[in-house]
């Protein structure tokens, strides 16, 4: 079993919940499930939820998607918003301002 955060092959079983058994990372000092029956805890969630995002979805379109609360996704979007970073335009000491339509030099 590969840990599902840091893809470590260091993995032991550690019990079971509901039926499912539990693993445990050495290395990442994680718990996890080989499959889960809630959509927002696999994996490719959040990738889901950027692309439906890109793609001008709404906040309830993409909970009944993907099946999940619309109050996860709104959690999931603050969480992967405050990873972004500003980028940052400066080019021989000009400063340049991109809108989302039109971009002006």
């Amino acid at each position: 079993m590969k840990c599902t955060r840091c893809n470590s092959s260091d993995c032991t079983k550690k019990g079971i919940q509901n039926n499912k058994q539990r693993f445990y990372c050495k290395d990442c000092k994680s718990y996890f499930q080989s499959n889960y029956t809630y959509q927002a805890y696999k994996s490719e969630t959040n990738t889901l939820i950027v692309s439906l995002l890109k793609e001008g979805c709404g906040i309830r379109g993409i909970s009944r998607v993907l099946k999940i609360s619309k109050n996860t996704v709104l959690s999931r979007m603050l969480k992967i918003s405050k990873r972004i970073k500003i980028p940052y335009f400066n080019k021989l000491g000009c400063k340049f301002e991109i809108d989302e339509m039109w971009s002006f030099i």
